[in-house]
């Protein structure tokens, strides 16, 4: 398959995938600001708290099956038998494993309340797993309209129970039960429409043939767990769980554009280039053209999310989550740096060298988790997200020089030179912004977000047009 094509078909999908995603991404916000108004930044810190847990045994439990599934070229159905067979197993022992440490959550936070809350979330956590083998079924045939679809079920269903939970008084209660009727949910839709068969079959050569990937993807998705979680298992114990709530919505607001984006591309790439993971060339002339893409994207983005942090507050959750504002000016900051590199998973694994995506995940965890500790001395939590924002970037350059130098083999001027111009345009609209919101002052916040995000989009087109990236957008939109 030429370039070309391999970018049709790209295209092709992301277009089919965004529609669905993006459908899914303002639903979750509509969801989430209903619930913002109805419960306290306390409610939510107690669920986020237990709900890190939850991710944990998630984790801890794919063992790299899901990510092999996609890059076997020779799978057929008594693999795919096999592997569910693995996984059942392990949803069992770990949802079981999960219910038992109640008492032990409980008694580490000091708050009985969790005991509860984790036996509850443990049968989230037993469909979670058990979600794993349809769900890359469905992104190894390259369904995504159908996991959009899915997706998008599941969350209006889980949240249209939640808020009619939460205005019944059930407080935090309200988001596990969300918890729990999503994971429910999307097991039985993703099994039902990747028409995954169970069957008593054990191929040991299923397991031998995958086990080297397998392992580092797992070690990896160990380690980035820690990173990603380590802020609100210290916080929630040393902090407080208000203070979590306000970290958390501000985490999970800068994560949602990147999340959807990010996730949209990785679950394309991996699939789609796999079939070229012997030739490094093309993995990395189609990856560099990703991430120009990406960065065309996630830096202007990180622009418009920092100068408009508490209008975006304020509209989406109300006034009593006004103290999330600070932290996620910081944090959107490091939108465009995450949203480039959130994608290189997916060519360690087309690749074929998830060691050095474990090594990767090492490095860049270690630095996270160092940033995390200090601001938890400091008794701060804006030090944790200048802490996190410092990390991301340091992390940047590190990921991408193992990813390209040593995974790819290829030099790293070309990738950088695709940078240049995303960063001068995001350094520009950050100044003409600046100017914008010292000069003009709005008492009416709707008027405030509007007016700012039009002048940022104003801003945009002209550099995208003296850069000449204009030409570019206008030929991935041809293609």
């Amino acid at each position: 398959m030429s370039d070309i094509n391999i970018r049709k078909e790209m295209k092709y999908n992301t277009i089919v995938a965004m529609l669905s995603r993006y459908s899914d991404y303002f639903l979750q916000l509509f969801i989430t600001a209903i619930l913002s108004r109805i419960l306290t930044p306390k409610d939510f810190g107690v669920v986020a708290v237990v709900s890190v847990f939850v991710v944990f045994f998630q984790l801890a439990s794919d063992i790299g099956i899901g990510a092999a599934i996609i890059q076997d070229k020779h799978l057929d159905e008594s693999d795919i038998k096999s592997a569910f067979n693995l996984t059942i197993i392990i949803a069992i022992i770990f949802s079981v494993v999960f219910f038992s440490s109640a008492n032990v959550i409980a008694s580490f936070y000091d708050r009985q309340e969790y005991e509860t809350i984790v036996k509850i979330l443990s049968i989230s956590c037993l469909f979670n797993i058990l979600s794993m083998i349809p769900m890359n079924i469905l992104r190894k045939k390259k369904k995504f309209l159908h996991i959009g679809v899915i997706i998008g079920v599941s969350n209006l269903v889980s949240g249209v129970t939640a808020i009619a939970m939460a205005v019944k008084g059930y407080s935090f209660y309200s988001l596990v039960i969300k918890a729990v009727l999503y994971s429910v949910m999307v097991f039985f839709l993703t099994f039902i429409f990747s028409k995954a068969k169970l069957g008593f079959v054990w191929r040991k050569s299923f397991f031998k043939r995958i086990v080297k990937f397998s392992f580092y993807q797992f070690m990896f998705n160990l380690v980035n767990y820690f990173s990603r979680n380590t802020d609100n298992i210290l916080i929630g114990k040393y902090i407080g769980e208000e203070t979590l709530g306000y970290y958390e919505k501000s985490y999970k607001l800068m994560m949602l554009p990147l999340q959807t984006f990010t996730y949209i591309i990785g679950s394309i790439l991996h699939p789609i280039l796999t079939e070229f993971q012997d030739d490094k060339d093309k993995l990395y002339s189609n990856y560099i053209y990703v991430c120009r893409i990406l960065s065309l994207v996630g830096f202007p983005l990180s622009i418009v999310l920092f100068y408009n942090a508490s209008e975006l507050i304020l509209i989406l959750f109300g006034s009593q989550w006004i103290y999330s504002i600070s932290i996620f000016k910081v944090l959107s900051l490091s939108v465009g740096f995450q949203m480039v590199s959130s994608s290189a998973g997916a060519i360690y694994q087309a690749a074929g060298r998830t060691e050095l995506l474990f090594l990767n995940g090492v490095i860049t965890s270690s630095i996270i988790i160092s940033a995390v500790i200090f601001g938890i001395l400091k008794n701060n939590v804006m030090y944790i997200a200048y802490g996190i924002l410092a990390a991301t970037v340091i992390s940047f350059y590190i990921g991408f020089y193992i990813l390209i130098r040593i995974a790819l083999k290829q030099r790293l001027k070309p990738f950088y030179i695709n940078m240049l111009n995303p960063l001068l345009t995001s350094l520009i609209m950050a100044a003409v912004l600046f100017f914008v919101q010292n000069l003009l002052n709005f008492d009416e916040i709707v008027i405030s977000i509007l007016l700012k995000s039009f002048i940022a989009f104003i801003v945009y087109l002209i550099m995208l047009r003296i850069t000449n990236e204009l030409k570019f957008i206008k030929g991935v939109l041809h293609d």
